[in-house]
């Protein structure tokens, strides 16, 4: 198992801290994995693909108890990967319309672009929100390696939402761009620590902190033996010139 999925793993069990938090989630999962389709005037319907089963079970979930929508499950195997994901289809019906606003996802104006204030009011729900980004398209490295974390979004809009959100939280993340995304990313192990601990991913934050105390200790004890080694040469080629 990647160290990615076990980090998913972990948050998918992350209970809400206020009755709000779920729908910062679902949100957030909606607005990176999800695709909104007209079906007929002012109706439309959302199709959500994932490959994480655990995301495919909240989704469902939550757009069933918090709205009653009725959702259908398929399971499709990729023909050049081999892997398995899931779509979600939320067909046109009563009540989808109005979920997608209190969702974030439409306003008066038609597509939401960045981030509704509304969801992210609290602190909780704030965290809540990149909980469901990071669980929609975050990538974090095997620790043990190169540090390395990315979110991957569609909108420059929504990229920067997000880094304002992760930088109110002391988190400072830069963006590029990747053909036709927009990448989120950190690549020092203290800040994707800081994000792993704030989403609630406390052991996985644990895991990391550990593998960087251990580089910390490799690399001090590499420079110390390296400086030790430039102390010998040095003190051998001076006494080779005294012997001359």
């Amino acid at each position: 198992m990647s160290f990615t999925t076990e980090v998913k793993e972990e948050l998918s069990r992350v209970e809400p801290t206020c009755s709000h938090c779920n729908s910062a989630t679902l949100a957030a999962l909606i607005r990176i994995e999800g695709t909104l389709l007209v079906s007929g005037p002012g109706k439309y319907r959302l199709e959500v693909v994932t490959d994480a089963p655990v995301v495919a079970r909240f989704v469902i979930k939550s757009l069933h108890e918090m709205y009653a929508l009725k959702t259908d499950l398929t399971m499709r195997r990729s023909v050049l990967h081999k892997t398995p994901n899931w779509l979600i289809e939320v067909p046109a019906q009563p009540g989808l319309n109005g979920a997608l606003r209190d969702l974030g996802i439409l306003n008066d104006e038609g597509l939401e672009r960045g981030i509704d204030p509304r969801l992210v009011k609290k602190s909780c729900c704030a965290a809540a929100y990149l909980r469901g980004v990071f669980l929609g398209s975050g990538f974090i490295s095997n620790p043990r390696g190169d540090f390395h974390f990315e979110l991957i979004v569609e909108t420059q809009r929504l990229a920067d939402d997000i880094v304002e959100l992760m930088a109110k939280r002391g988190i400072n993340a830069k963006i590029m761009t990747r053909r036709n995304s927009f990448i989120i990313y950190l690549k020092s192990g203290s800040a994707i620590s800081s994000f792993l601990a704030l989403v609630g991913a406390h052991q996985s934050a644990l895991k990391m902190e550990n593998e960087r105390v251990i580089k910390s200790v490799r690399n001090d004890v590499n420079r110390r033996v390296n400086a030790e080694i430039a102390n010998q040469a040095k003190t051998a080629e001076a006494s080779i010139d005294q012997i001359q």
